[in-house]
Order: C-alpha cells, then sequence, then structure tokens
C-alpha cells in the first residue's frame, strides 16, 4: 500500500469514527429518536441502531450506572441471566422480615398477577401456604381471567391453604367462574382414582387444566418438614424413601430430584391432578416459594425446565445463588 493509499484510508476511518460520535451525541445527549437520527444523517435506522452498536463496542461510548443495583435487584438478574435457556423469564425478589417472609412473597404474587393478567387467560391455581396468602393480598386490576382452573384434588387438612379454596377466593375476588376438583388430591387406589376421572366434573375441569396458559404453584421440600407430613397424605418414611432416591422437593405432589427430573413414586397413580409435563407447557408457570431452605427444591424446578416466572424472599434468593454458584 503506498503512502496515498494509507492516507485515504486514515481519512475515511477518521471520517466514519466522526460520524460515529455525532449519532452517539445526537442519541445519547441530544434525546433524539433513532428515526430522528436517520432522517438528519441521510441512513437507514438499522444503519444508525448498528451505529450505536459500534460506538459501545469499540470505547467511544461507555454507559455505566451512577448507583450500584440493590441486592434484590442483581439477584433476580443473575438468576434470570443463570436460568434463562431453562425458560426462567422473569425472576421477583422480595424482602420480608424474618418469620414474614410468606406474606411478602404472597403481596408480590398478588401485584404481579395485576399486572399480567389479561382477559381471556386460563388460570390455574396449586397450593402452597405461601399460596393461600395471595388472595389476601390481591387487589383485581384491569383485566380478568376467563375462569380459574384448580389444577389437583383438595388437601382436607389444610383449611384455606388447599388448591379449592385458593381457587374459590380468587374466583370471587375476580368475579369469574372456578372450575373444581371434586376429590381429595390423593386417593386411596389407582382403582378409585380411575373412577373418579369418569366423573363429568372431575373430567372436565382437567381438560380445561391442560389448557391453561398461565398458572401459579407452590415449591415443597423432600424432607420431613413438607407439609404432606402434617397432613396425613405421606408418611416421613415416605418421604426418606423418596429423598434415597434423589427427590429435591415437589410441585403439586410430583417430586423431582436436583436436575428437575421427575422422581417415580408409590403414589403417583393415585393423584388427582395434572403432572409436571403438563405444568411444562403452560405459557407462564409462577412459582413462589419462601424460605432458605426451600433452596434445592427450588434449583431442581429451575434446572428442569418447569418455571418461567420466579417469585421468592431474599434469603432464598441468596441461598439458591449461593448453591448454584452465581
Amino acid at each position: 500500500m503506498n503512502g496515498d493509499s494509507i492516507h485515504t484510508a486514515s481519512v475515511k476511518n477518521s471520517s466514519h469514527q466522526d460520524l460515529l460520535l455525532k449519532v452517539a451525541w445526537l442519541y445519547y445527549k441530544g434525546g433524539l429518536t433513532q428515526g430522528d437520527i436517520a432522517k438528519r444523517v441521510r441512513v437507514s435506522r438499522p444503519t444508525v441502531v448498528r451505529m450505536l452498536q459500534q460506538a459501545r463496542s469499540s470505547g467511544l461510548v461507555e454507559i455505566r450506572l451512577t448507583r450500584s443495583l440493590p441486592e434484590a435487584t442483581s439477584l433476580a438478574t443473575r438468576i434470570e441471566m443463570a436460568f434463562g435457556a431453562n425458560g426462567l423469564r422473569e425472576a421477583i425478589i422480595v424482602e420480608g422480615l424474618r418469620g414474614g417472609e410468606k406474606s411478602a412473597v404472597a403481596m408480590a404474587a398478588g401485584g404481579y398477577l395485576r399486572r399480567v393478567l389479561r382477559s381471556g387467560d386460563l388460570l390455574g391455581v396449586g397450593w402452597s401456604t405461601t399460596l393461600s396468602q395471595i388472595p389476601t393480598h390481591f387487589r383485581p386490576g384491569r383485566h380478568a381471567p376467563a375462569r380459574i382452573v384448580q389444577w389437583v384434588g383438595a388437601v382436607g387438612e389444610m383449611a384455606g391453604a388447599n388448591a379449592y379454596d385458593i381457587a374459590l377466593r380468587l374466583g370471587s375476588l375476580l368475579k369469574v367462574p372456578v372450575d373444581h376438583i371434586p376429590a381429595p388430591v390423593i386417593v386411596d387406589t389407582p382403582r378409585v382414582r380411575r373412577a373418579l376421572l369418569r366423573d363429568p366434573t372431575t373430567r372436565r375441569t382437567l381438560a380445561r387444566a391442560r389448557k391453561c396458559n398461565i398458572g401459579m404453584v407452590g415449591i415443597g421440600v423432600a424432607s420431613s418438614e413438607s407439609t404432606m407430613i402434617q397432613t396425613g397424605y405421606l408418611t416421613r418414611r415416605d418421604l426418606r424413601a423418596v429423598a434415597r432416591d434423589g427427590a429435591v422437593g415437589d410441585i403439586l405432589l410430583r417430586y423431582f430430584d436436583a436436575s428437575g427430573r421427575e422422581i417415580a413414586t408409590k403414589w403417583q397413580d393415585r393423584i388427582v391432578g395434572v403432572d409436571l409435563e403438563e405444568l411444562r407447557r403452560v405459557e407462564n408457570l409462577i412459582g413462589v416459594a419462601a424460605g432458605a431452605r426451600k433452596n434445592l427444591a427450588v434449583l431442581g424446578a429451575l434446572r428442569g425446565g418447569t418455571l418461567n416466572t420466579l417469585i421468592v424472599d431474599l434469603r432464598l434468593a441468596r441461598a439458591i445463588a449461593e448453591q448454584a454458584g452465581i
């Protein structure tokens, strides 16, 4: 390359850099839109987008935050990035006083529902003690779902905290129809379950349950602290058996391991309700949980691609991040 060619290339590079600086200044300092800039410098809008990207990547423009992200926001962002490929789209982390985490999470879940619910939605409902507090904190917004669907049979010993009661209370607040499953969550034998599935009401509800595009579930632990032991549906021996098989948690009594794979249980053919594969097909499955002890269970659900939205308290989020190494 001769001297004239070098000089010409240098001039072209300088001219291009000057244009990048001008475009960047107009956008970041001048407040012009990308469309306005395109008209002013006589290029297409996609070209302006590429020039702004180039200005950042080449170091001509440096974007920095003047304040650090709050811890909850930082954790939420890291969890979203870590599990985005597994289907997680949004993590919401709330700070609650020790002992009041369930209420804080329920309040955040109620606010999230108010934000995302749209007319025509089919809202599926599971159960948990945290989930049971959502109706208390929920205030209807501009949109209401077409109907609410109970995803699993009732847990008789959990007054107010089972799927039947939660669905009924939300339906009353939203003034929409509710589809119930008139059966317990676990029945005595597979034969009884098959008979219940022939019942028109149960059959119709489960058919709608599989069409839900949005829904919320609690996340349980595979330990002696499980509410299913307290209610008498399962024994400590049952939970020790599934834990030996690798179970770390459950959603609607479907137990899964640290990778989110379902663990076969001796009661799975006696459950009246949807299964994990059906839940994974829901467009927006919202998981709510409170308490750091649930970190392994939530992590398994995230790794298994079960959840699209996660709402947890700050202590649990810290435990998840530490366990996942993120």
